[in-house]
């Protein structure tokens, strides 16, 4: 196996592995190697005698070349300063005893590990999976390469800075075990904690890459032209999360009605008719479901969320029948107009939460 070994098991399996330290081997020849493209990001540290009668050290020069055909060190690629090349003038084939006494190579294996940290590796799976789709992804996407800052990182590719801000645009790490909110803040542990891409215009599904973030709290989506239905993989890869914004996009077709799934929620922001199970989520804070074609009439069961929903934004819809369903909901901020097909007897909640106005409906009027 050897030098050639490590060069084909870790093109092979590129998720199993933190950093590659192959030793005169090669690959660009070897029939067990298909591309070389999945180490694009992968930290190398490659070792070869310049004196090989063995195996000639042009097989690992070989190597780097195809590495940078596959797109190693090119702008938006993490491999810029993750992929060495140590050549020893005095050495023939028996390169592997000083390498493995290089104090260094242990300590570059020990960071390397802070590379593959599965945050890292989902965020880089969606920038090469979408970052060549169109200009606004190119645009959304650019910045997030490797490596970042030393001096605001905790590792060499560090997307969450050493506070909640985040060395990479449109994310943040607020910390798994913090509070509910934008601003909060928790204990800064590295994780990924909101992705807030908002009026990008990006085409396209949205991401489905994201779910290796698996400490997600917000998911915020919105202003876009994502097309296609509505992605159920959000209700299952993300079980912290505390706001769904997906509003303002092209999606289409039915909610799903397993969104109970989810008891952390508190903010749902999307299109498509309400589901009785949205009365199951303990925590629904904020609804907002203004500016789409949903119709249909209010679900009995949002009647559960009294004391709790303090956001319902409901208007220019084609929503029917009455608002009885609200009667025990006392909203801090409502929006209700442009639905025609509203009526019947406003509840107190309703009509005197800031933003009421019953324009374009019959609301007030016996159905």
């Amino acid at each position: 196996m050897g030098g050639y070994g490590t060069w084909a098991l870790g093109a092979a399996y590129p998720e199993a592995f933190a950093a590659l330290a192959p030793v005169c081997g090669g690959a660009a020849t070897d029939p067990r190697v298909s591309s070389l493209a999945a180490l694009r990001d992968m930290p190398i540290w490659n070792f070869h005698g310049e004196r090989d009668k063995v195996i000639p050290i042009s097989a690992s020069e070989e190597v780097f070349r195809a590495l940078e055909e596959a797109g190693a060190g090119r702008a938006g690629s993490a491999s810029g300063s993750v992929h060495r090349f140590t050549r020893y003038k005095d050495l023939q084939h028996d390169c592997w005893t000083r390498a493995y006494n290089t104090a260094e190579l242990w300590r570059w294996m020990r960071g390397s590990l802070s590379l593959a940290h599965p945050a890292v590796a989902a965020l880089i799976a969606v920038r090469d999976a979408n970052m060549n789709k169109s200009a606004a992804w190119r645009r959304t996407l650019s910045h997030w390469t490797c490596p970042t800052n030393p001096a605001d990182s905790d590792q060499p590719c560090d997307p969450c800075s050493k506070d909640w801000s985040g060395n990479w645009e449109f994310i943040h790490c607020r910390g798994a075990q913090g509070p509910y909110g934008e601003g909060s803040v928790g204990k800064y542990d590295g994780m990924v904690t909101n992705v807030h891409i908002t009026d990008q215009k990006l085409d396209g599904l949205p991401p489905r890459e994201l779910c290796g973030l698996s400490h997600l709290r917000e998911l915020d989506l919105d202003g876009s032209y994502f097309s296609g239905p509505f992605p159920a993989w959000t209700l299952k890869c993300f079980s912290m999360l505390q706001e769904l914004d997906l509003s303002h996009n092209r999606l289409t077709g039915p909610l799903p009605a397993d969104v109970s799934r989810l008891p952390t929620l508190q903010e749902f922001k999307f299109v498509g008719s309400i589901p009785s199970s949205f009365g199951d989520l303990p925590k629904l804070r904020v609804l907002r479901l203004e500016g789409n074609r949903l119709s249909g009439t209010i679900p009995s069961s949002l009647s559960k969320l009294s004391g709790v929903l303090n956001g319902l934004e409901l208007a220019n819809n084609n929503f029917q029948g009455d608002l009885s369903a609200l009667a025990s909901v006392r909203p801090m901020y409502v929006s209700i107009h442009n639905n025609p097909g509203l009526c019947g007897m406003v509840p107190a909640g309703i009509r005197f939460a800031h933003g009421y106005n019953p324009s374009n409906t019959r609301l007030g009027f016996p159905c």
